[in-house]
């Protein structure tokens, strides 16, 4: 009759699946024991003498027939889930996707992958990368349109106030030749004044010298200076 009772030798074969010892290794085997089998390990155990603490604990047991069931059971439920990590690392960050398409475009994808060779998730990765790279050449080309379009509005805007800017000196200047062509004509007039008001002062003092009254003829002169002068 086969013996229910687990060797040491036996025992660590059911857990020799275990054999890397990275921190992360080590860190997820000491939470799933503690889990599932309750048993708190120290953090500074390597993987035999976690082995062994098991082992221990088995044999506390009396290495009974029910605990033969549980470690066989515990070993393999450890296996599948040690596996899944394993297989999940290997995919790196990948996710599981999970939907439903017509079966037109199950065939449609089935005939994609026959024809280029590839599995199905990549021919999806693959359509998934050229959709986005088309949605963000889409997005750059409406975002350089809008650039484009702001530029030309705001070049349309400076050519706006640089006529304006224009036609305003060209009115300051305007003004500004008519203001110099007054001062011209004020300049000649004061020289006009002047010139009248010396011949006033030249027939007074010829009166006076003479001691004679303003004769008739050098009156009208006289009058005709003033009138003059006080026009301008």
């Amino acid at each position: 009759m086969e013996s229910t009772f687990l060797t040491r030798a036996e025992f660590y074969k059911l857990f020799d699946f275990l054999r890397s010892e990275t921190p992360a290794e080590l860190a997820w085997l000491r939470g799933y024991i503690s889990k599932k089998a309750l048993i708190t390990l120290d953090a500074n155990l390597t993987i035999y003498q976690i082995k062994e603490q098991l082992f221990l604990q088995y044999q506390t047991s009396n290495s009974s027939v029910e605990a033969t069931v549980f470690i066989k059971s515990f070993a393999g439920n450890m296996y599948k889930a040690h596996k899944a990590r394993l297989y999940r690392k290997k995919l790196g960050a990948k996710k599981m996707l999970n939907v439903a398409i017509t079966p037109k475009h199950m065939q449609n994808l089935e005939y994609i992958c026959k024809s280029q060779g590839m599995q199905k998730n990549k021919v999806i990765e693959m359509m998934i990368e050229g959709s986005l790279q088309h949605l963000i050449n889409g997005e750059q080309n409406l975002k350089s349109e809008k650039q484009q379009n702001e530029l030309i509005l705001k070049q349309t805007r400076d050519s706006k106030k640089l006529e304006a800017t224009m036609s305003n000196s060209k009115i300051k200047q305007e003004e500004l030749y008519r203001l110099k062509e007054n001062i011209g004509k004020q300049e000649s007039t004061i020289e006009e004044l002047k010139e009248n008001i010396s011949n006033l002062f030249e027939t007074l003092r010829a009166s006076q010298h003479g001691k004679t009254l303003i004769s008739g003829y050098d009156y009208d002169n006289a009058t005709i200076i003033y009138y003059n002068s006080i026009q301008k």
